[in-house]
């Protein structure tokens, strides 16, 4: 195949197999900004190649790089690390748990964009030093990393289970974020408590200047709906300054 050595910008809709395994740094030396967009959510082979690539500093100037989904290893040692990238988009999480292993491989991540629409409803086992040990795969593990690079974090939830101990997994791990934007999308026989997200963002994000909340209008408490038309919702958090509501969804904002 061709070398590309000036090419800095890749698009790719929906490639095949052959083509994702022609991403490859000796092929595009200069790349800096990555899009891969597919149907496919399945992890298979070769997405674990490029994944690897981009995340062991495979593409010693990728910048930014936005993905349909991540194919994260069996093990933290798998991936290097990719000193370079700024920003990272991904539109599938099927494992939450392994985004402490994201954030080490990108000690320079500024900003975060994620997508997660599968929380799982209990814990699992895995076998480690000869016995089992019970892992909660909506959580990151605690003390496996502390990423002070991280500014930017936006999140949106399809499904909402274990969402707060996902939130509280992550936000302890990026201690100076700066923006924070969450988007819940409606799931029937959940309720979103606004003190709740207040207790994470107290205890994990003090350095915190924008906020921006967008929660279904059926996943809240009435009660807290009840603060809001008083007009006493900023004294649950200082950052709770703006509400707009509507039929459908309620956004709590800081401006």
């Amino acid at each position: 195949m061709t070398r590309f050595p000036r090419i800095q910008s890749l698009i790719l809709h929906n490639p095949g197999r052959e083509l994702v395994c022609k991403i490859r740094p000796e092929f595009f030396p200069h790349l800096k900004y990555l899009t891969v967009n597919s149907v496919r959510r399945a992890i298979v082979q070769w997405w674990t190649l490029l994944h690897n690539r981009e995340f062991s500093n495979g593409f010693p100037h990728l910048y930014k790089a936005c993905l349909t989904s991540v194919s994260f290893p069996p093990a933290i040692e798998t991936w290097t690390g990719s000193s370079s990238i700024r920003e990272l988009e991904i539109c599938w999480i099927n494992r939450p748990r392994f985004l402490g292993t994201l954030l080490l491989s990108c000690p320079n991540l500024h900003k975060l964009k994620l997508i997660i629409d599968q929380f799982y409803s209990t814990t699992i086992f895995e076998y480690v030093n000869d016995g089992f040990v019970e892992v909660d795969e909506n959580s990151i593990p605690d003390g496996i990393v502390i990423h002070r690079a991280l500014r930017h974090l936006e999140i949106e939830c399809e499904n909402s289970i274990g969402l707060f101990e996902f939130l509280e997994s992550l936000l302890r791990c990026v201690p100076g974020l700066q923006k924070l934007q969450i988007t819940i999308c409606p799931f029937e026989g959940f309720r979103i408590s606004c003190h709740n997200i207040a207790r994470l963002l107290q205890n994990y994000v003090s350095s915190l200047s924008y906020f921006h909340c967008k929660i279904p209008i059926t996943n809240m408490y009435p009660s807290d709906i009840d603060q809001m038309l008083h007009g006493s919702i900023h004294s649950i958090h200082l950052l709770f300054a703006n509400v707009e509501m509507n039929n459908e969804y309620i956004v709590i904002s800081s401006a």
